[in-house]
């Protein structure tokens, strides 16, 4: 470890409005702050910024939880941090390749012909899903 390091793994945080400190994985990174805007933010903005801060609160809390943890930690590169890939995994929706029924039991309800159906509450045919 560099006199640099050993000097500076202590700290973090904004020095003078014109470098950043950070320690990542055991070393100290200098970083440029990060750039603030005066603008309001747009719709769109407000809704990306609630899904990070609900991606924020999942790595938070599956970093609590020492079986997701070590999932992740088997998962985590060098510049990729579990904590960073709990966020990824929140954000990421899945994606299935294949569905097998050969285990489903139910059988299949029968339509009435002629009437209509009716809408529930909270059925994705009204409108009524959530968004992303």
């Amino acid at each position: 470890m560099s006199k640099t390091d050993e000097l500076t793994k202590t700290y973090s945080g904004i020095f003078g409005n014109q470098v950043t400190l950070r320690n990542r994985r055991g070393k100290s990174v200098m970083t440029m702050p990060p750039a603030r805007t005066i603008n309001p933010a747009s719709e769109k903005q407000k809704i990306v910024r609630e899904r990070f801060r609900l991606a924020a609160g999942y790595a938070r809390l599956a970093m609590e939880n020492p079986e997701l943890k070590a999932i992740y930690a088997a998962r985590a590169t060098k510049n990729m941090t579990t904590y960073r890939l709990a966020v990824q995994d929140f954000l990421s929706p899945p994606f299935i390749r294949q569905i097998d029924p050969s285990g489903y039991k139910r059988k299949p309800r029968r339509h009435h012909s002629g009437g209509s159906r009716r809408q529930l509450s909270g059925h994705p045919g009204n409108g009524d899903h959530p968004q992303r």
